[in-house]
């Protein structure tokens, strides 16, 4: 539960940040078998993201690992027609895809691991990525989460 709160009171705080331009900051969360995570981006050019992380165990209340990430987004270019078929959801998915890096320090073990990952954005909210464990580490796998921008 302090986890939740914790990822809630971040999500507002940075909502709460005053933004000239759109869709300028990020916040993505996710939640798996062993760990709930959270990073917080930035857009320093239309397609460039880069970031903080943060990943804590289930029961755990301090983070387990916390790190810097970077990624390119490239243009809307998937298009999936939509299989739930109700009036106010749209016809297509558009999907956004991306590619970066990560590099993450365990706080337990006081070791790095530098990783590539690659994903799919779809319509800016929902995501899927593909994460390789990297040089020395563990935690590769695909993961499901929330994108929320501001």
């Amino acid at each position: 539960m302090k986890k939740f709160i914790l990822i809630a009171v971040l999500t507002v705080l940075l909502f709460c940040i005053p933004v000239q331009a759109e869709n300028l900051f990020s916040v993505w969360l996710w939640d798996d078998d062993d760990a709930m995570g959270v990073r917080a981006g930035y857009y320093v050019t239309e397609t460039i993201e880069a970031g903080i992380s943060a990943s804590w165990l289930s029961g755990d209340g301090e983070p387990v690992t916390m790190g810097f990430f970077g990624l390119r987004h490239f243009p809307e270019i998937i298009k999936i027609p939509n299989p739930i078929l109700i009036e106010f959801l749209p016809e297509e998915i558009s999907g956004t895809p991306y590619v970066g890096g990560k590099i993450i320090f365990d706080l337990d073990s006081n070791q790095s691991n530098l990783s590539p990952v690659a994903g799919i954005l779809f319509e800016d909210i929902f995501f899927m990525e593909y994460r390789y464990k990297g040089f020395g580490g563990a935690g590769d796998g695909i993961f499901f989460g929330l994108r929320i921008p501001f």
